[in-house]
């Protein structure tokens, strides 16, 4: 490791330790909770410890992505609060300065990857497990890396402009889910069509075909078959 890439994560270490505490401090308990949950509220049959998993399982992807949304944003914070004073201060290209913030941030991101395995795995390793089931904690945690990189690298490039453009994209995607969320049932009753079902369609199309974005859909049991 170079002395920049040093110096610059320990930059990143600083900018991003207090928001890692309940990003790690989730990424533990969540699995363990969910595990413990199934196993212990009447699933006596394998089919009915994959029903019950199954639906809480769904927390996990939001947690990848707002684990990488948060560890990208913290990568850029500092600089936008000093107006990238520090960057032009330095005796490197700014291309050379991004690429090493870049890979600081994957390496502090593998922090929360390493909490949410260790929880996966004590959750697994202590539940009782119907027969014909797996534990598959060791996927899970690198499916879990894999979808918080994708939104890491998606957000890195976003927030390495200005705040205020970042914000607006953000701002406008959560936005349009909301709306959509509590706008699509309203007008459903109103005029008695199905709009949910098209939008269901496109977002698991979105987690199915082959590309990036299939990471998020699928499975995210930490118990299967």
């Amino acid at each position: 490791m170079t002395r920049e890439m040093t110096q610059v994560l320990r930059l990143q270490w600083l900018a991003s330790r207090w928001l890692l505490v309940p990003l790690v401090l989730l990424c533990v308990a969540l699995p363990q909770g969910v595990v413990r949950l199934t196993t212990s509220f009447g699933a006596q049959s394998a089919g009915e410890l994959l029903s019950a998993m199954q639906q809480l399982s769904a927390v996990f992807p939001y947690l990848a992505a707002i684990t990488g949304a948060a560890v990208a944003l913290a990568a850029w914070n500092w600089d936008h609060r000093i107006n990238h004073v520090y960057a032009l201060t330095l005796p490197i290209p700014r291309a050379r300065y991004a690429f090493l913030k870049l890979w600081a941030g994957a390496v502090i991101l593998l922090i929360p990857a390493l909490a949410i395995w260790i929880g996966a795995w004590i959750a697994t390793s202590t539940a009782v497990v119907p027969d014909g089931l797996r534990t598959y904690p060791f996927a899970f945690g690198a499916r879990f890396l894999l979808a918080a990189a994708l939104v890491y690298g998606t957000m890195f490039a976003l927030a390495a402009g200005t705040i205020r453009t970042t914000l607006i994209i953000s701002i406008g995607l959560v936005t349009i889910i909301i709306g959509a969320a509590l706008g699509l049932p309203f007008l459903e009753r109103q005029f008695e069509i199905d709009l949910m079902t098209p939008l269901y369609t496109a977002l698991e199309a979105i987690g199915r075909l082959p590309g990036p974005s299939q990471v998020f859909g699928g499975s995210w049991l930490l118990i299967d078959v």
